[in-house]
C-alpha cells in the first residue's frame, strides 16, 4: 500500500504550526523530542475507513490535500463520529489550520515551513536536527519514521 511521500509529511508538519488542527484543541504535535501527532486522511485510506472514496487513487489518498495533522484523541473522534465530520467539514478545518498566522507559545519548533519543504535544502531544511525521537504508531500502521526514516 502506498504512503505519503517524505516531502508531504514534512510539509504537513511544517504547515500545522505544531498544533492539532481541531478547533477545540491546542495540543502540540511534537513534544520535546517525540512526535505525538498523527497524520489523518480526510477521505479514508482504505475500504471501510471513514469517508473512504473508492474513486480516488492511492496517490490522491496520500496527497497533501487529503491529509491533516491531529492529536491522537481528535483523530479517533473524526473517524468514529463520521456523521459530524464530513469531508467538507474536515477540508474547512484543514484550510483554517493551515492559514493560522499566529505562533502560539513555546510549543512551535524554531524552523520555517519554506526550509522544510525546499528540496534544495539538505534534509528538507534540517527537520532532523529540530525533531528527534521515535514516532508513535498512527492509524493504518503509518508511522512518521516509516515514511521519513529516522528523524
Amino acid at each position: 500500500m502506498a504512503r505519503p511521500s517524505d516531502a508531504t509529511i514534512k510539509r504537513l508538519f511544517a504547515m500545522c504550526h505544531n498544533l492539532c488542527a481541531h478547533r477545540d484543541c491546542g495540543q502540540p504535535l511534537v513534544e520535546g523530542g517525540t512526535i505525538v501527532g498523527e497524520v489523518c486522511h480526510i477521505k479514508g485510506e482504505k475500504p471501510g475507513a471513514a469517508r473512504y472514496d473508492p474513486d480516488r487513487t492511492d496517490a490522491e489518498r496520500h496527497a497533501f490535500e487529503n491529509l491533516i495533522c491531529m492529536c491522537r484523541k481528535h483523530h479517533k473522534i473524526i473517524d468514529t463520529e463520521k456523521e459530524n465530520y464530513s469531508v467538507e467539514r474536515l477540508l474547512e478545518i484543514n484550510r483554517r489550520g493551515r492559514n493560522l498566522n499566529l505562533v502560539i507559545g513555546d510549543s512551535v519548533p524554531d524552523f520555517r515551513a519554506a526550509e522544510l519543504t525546499n528540496p534544495s535544502v539538505p534534509n528538507g531544511g534540517g527537520i532532523g536536527s529540530q525533531i528527534s525521537g521515535r514516532a508513535p504508531r498512527c492509524r493504518g500502521s503509518l508511522r512518521l519514521a516509516d515514511v521519513c526514516g529516522p528523524i
